[in-house]
């Protein structure tokens, strides 16, 4: 069996989406992972990386893929459906070819592909026939990403992660082209914070777990745009807040 050079499982994506009664008694929130990913890297050299991104969305922009395991080769070539020994015996794809020596096996629970690298989140492939309608996607540590051309069944990861704490975000389930998750706090390559979409009525924006025992102040520590806002709960769970939100 040809060995990639890393290869990828990605787990489910979990989407929180209950529906609570906020601070001003009488806007509708939610909280929609803003980032995430979870990972798990194993490649020939068994290394193991793992992130916790949480995002829920999923891309169907001017993307017309419509590979499916079913209907391909799965002979290891680009684009082709793959399985190897670190997916699991029940995959869809068990007893596929490994990819051949220069790509990459990545995918979920439910699919994988052959495919290689790229380099700006979010663009479409223009240049490989067989990843007609593949757009970039990033995989692995969220504040150093390693990113893959993926189909449309696997496009949420090519949602660019740039909006900041405090700032407006996005919720859709699908990559439309402009819209924008919630960027991880990093310190270099190093995960400081994950990062959540909240839904406040219509208004959206990147927020991150806090404890209020740190204090109100910590959260404009950690993202200055929080200044005037504070710690507090949240559907259940405690985060930095804007302003209005604030008791």
């Amino acid at each position: 069996m040809a060995l990639s050079r890393t290869w990828f499982l990605l787990g489910a994506i979990a989407c929180l989406a209950v529906v609570l009664v906020g601070c001003d008694g009488d806007k509708e929130h939610k909280i929609v992972d803003g980032g995430g990913d979870t990972d798990t890297d194993a490649d020939t050299d068994a290394d193991t990386d793992t992130d916790t991104d949480v995002d829920s969305d999923t891309d169907s922009d001017t993307a017309s893929d419509t590979h499916t395991a079913s209907d391909t080769e799965g002979d290891g070539t680009l684009g082709e459906p793959c399985w190897n020994e670190y997916f699991p015996d029940d995959h869809p794809n068990a007893g596929l070819d490994d990819c051949v020596m220069e790509l990459d096996c990545i995918g979920t629970a439910e699919e994988a592909w052959c495919t290689t690298e790229c380099t700006i989140t979010g663009e479409y492939n223009s240049e490989d026939e067989e990843l007609d309608g593949w757009c970039c996607g990033e995989m692995s540590n969220p504040c150093d990403p390693i990113r893959y051309w993926m189909p449309e069944t696997m496009d949420w990861r090519c949602i660019p992660r740039t909006a900041q704490p405090a700032n407006p975000c996005d919720t859709e389930l699908e990559w439309l082209g402009t819209n924008q998750r919630c960027a991880p706090i990093c310190n270099g390559p190093d995960l400081v914070h994950e990062t959540f979409c909240a839904e406040h009525g219509e208004d959206n924006f990147c927020t991150f777990q806090c404890d209020p025992i740190d204090g109100d102040g910590w959260c404009a520590f950690e993202a200055p745009a929080f200044a005037g806002g504070c710690c507090d709960e949240f559907l259940s769970t405690d985060f930095c807040l804007i302003p209005e939100l604030c008791s």
